[in-house]
């Protein structure tokens, strides 16, 4: 079967643009939701290009009508910044107009693939919900528009999921803020993103760059790999590891991390185990952690508590996010092939690479 390519264009698309169904530049779709809708498979990959420029939209993206059914029939929804396809290079932006909780929905569809884009949410940016082979890649997720109850970067439900070289930043709500927030159970394999600057309810705890939640007595028993992560400034932890009714069939392996525990931060990991009530035990410094030793998790053993050296934290493009040349990030984390390229597609080494979502050492793809 040929691959299936489809054409989104934010100015000169047109969502009456049934006869040519969105597969030429000329007759390209024009919103993320018709895209979702009706770009299909038919036994070997779909792309779906959409042109640089900014994608207002006024309720969530609801991708929940068409899936792919394995590695080589898989929906890529991809942001051309590069202008490969469309010519010329761009921010892909995706802005919240309005009150709603999501930006993209996946639900219950598989073999789906979010790439290239910038979001800007009311109050969360990607959900995945018992959507098996899933993948967020290269997103820039920041300042949500609602300082509401809560506030999420990407959301995970169940499913099975890869989440890589994403930059999240800048979250805010009065109630639980999350940059990656894993619920439930399911496998989640979270590679080389940079999580910064996220802002919740100090009263109640809920805040953290990663939260990872397992209920021992629903299936699928939660299966988290965290490598290769840049966690810094947070108002309560860098990471939470919430357990429900024990632990005995969570699977937790976190390593190869910087857990950057600056002045805003006071503790890097919160431990909790719920059996009739929580119980929670904080550590401190990532020292503290290392020494934990009884609970599923492998405990970054490898990883870092040092100021990552990011160019500008406080920028706006990716390249305000790429790691100076004296980062202790660099060379620290080995060749993960589920994340064999960095955040601008350049490819990494087969050997040991930097933690964060870029390559310092990177080879450029001609």
């Amino acid at each position: 079967m040929a691959t299936e390519h489809y054409y989104v264009d934010p100015i000169n698309g047109s969502d009456t643009n049934v006869g040519g169904q969105g597969r030429s530049k000329d007759l390209a779709w024009q919103s993320y939701q018709w895209a979702a809708d009706n770009a299909t498979t038919s036994g070997s990959n779909a792309y779906v290009w959409f042109r640089p420029g900014t994608y207002t939209i006024s309720a969530f993206i609801n991708i929940n009508t068409n899936e792919g059914s394995g590695e080589s029939d898989r929906i890529y929804f991809i942001g051309d910044k590069y202008g490969q396809i469309w010519g010329t290079a761009g921010t892909v932006k995706i802005v919240a107009s309005g009150s709603f909780t999501y930006m993209m929905y996946v639900n219950s569809k598989d073999y789906i693939t979010i790439k290239n884009f910038e979001i800007i949410p009311d109050q969360k940016g990607i959900h995945f919900q018992d959507s098996d082979h899933s993948i967020a890649d290269n997103c820039f997720i920041h300042d949500n528009v609602t300082t509401g109850t809560n506030s999420t970067g990407i959301e995970i439900v169940r499913g099975i999921s890869i989440i890589k070289n994403c930059i999240i930043k800048n979250l805010t709500a009065i109630g639980s803020c999350y940059g990656i927030d894993v619920q439930t159970g399911g496998t989640c394999n979270l590679y080389h993103n940079l999580i910064y600057n996220i802002s919740g309810n100090v009263a109640n705890n809920a805040s953290a760059c990663i939260y990872l939640y397992h209920i021992n007595t629903v299936t699928p028993y939660l299966n988290a790999t965290v490598i290769g992560n840049i966690c810094k400034k947070t108002n309560v932890q860098l990471i939470i590891c919430n357990f429900y009714n024990g632990t005995t069939n969570a699977t937790v392996t976190s390593n190869y991390n910087t857990l950057d525990k600056d002045g805003t931060t006071p503790r890097s990991v919160r431990k909790g185990v719920y059996s009739g009530s929580w119980a929670y035990t904080d550590y401190a410094n990532l020292s503290d952690w290392k020494g934990e030793g009884t609970f599923p998790v492998s405990p970054d053993a490898n990883s870092i508590d040092s100021d990552p050296l990011i160019e500008n934290v406080s920028g706006s493009t990716l390249e305000s996010f790429k790691i100076k040349s004296l980062s202790p990030c660099i060379n620290k984390v080995p060749y993960i092939s589920d994340a064999a390229a960095d955040m601008f597609g350049r490819p990494r080494l087969k050997g040991n690479n930097d933690i964060g979502a870029h390559q310092y050492n990177e080879i450029k793809i001609s």
